[in-house]
């Protein structure tokens, strides 16, 4: 039976708000993304997964963007305190398997928790 809980995000509103939170969030380095996480101050999450043209076409683009989505969905289902998340995929988001993917989003999560 599975019993994780659906976590649905909110999105992030304007490119205002984007580089307001790349500006105060921490930033996390892994080889497939780069996250900024800060807690949320309220009680939602956002999300938003971005994906430059330096990654490839519009199928590499939008398929490095799925699997963030739902690398994303899964790691926070069980974490229950909300944050602020930005990933900005990197090359090897394309190639990481999916396991990993869902572990490092968590790490990132929780290593803002902790500092």
């Amino acid at each position: 039976m599975n019993t994780t809980m659906k976590v649905t995000a909110s999105r992030f509103q304007g490119e205002a708000a984007f580089v307001q939170h790349r500006r105060s969030a921490k930033r996390i380095e892994k080889a497939a993304f780069t996250a900024f996480v800060l807690p949320s101050t309220d009680t939602r999450w956002y999300f938003a997964a971005v994906a430059s043209r330096r990654l490839g076409g519009a199928v590499q683009r939008n398929r490095a963007k799925r699997r963030l989505r739902a690398a994303f969905a899964k790691a926070v289902a069980e974490i229950s305190a909300p944050h602020r998340v930005i990933l900005y995929a990197k090359n090897p988001v394309l190639r990481t398997k999916f396991s990993d993917l869902v572990e490092h989003i968590g790490e990132s999560i929780c290593y803002t928790k902790q500092a």
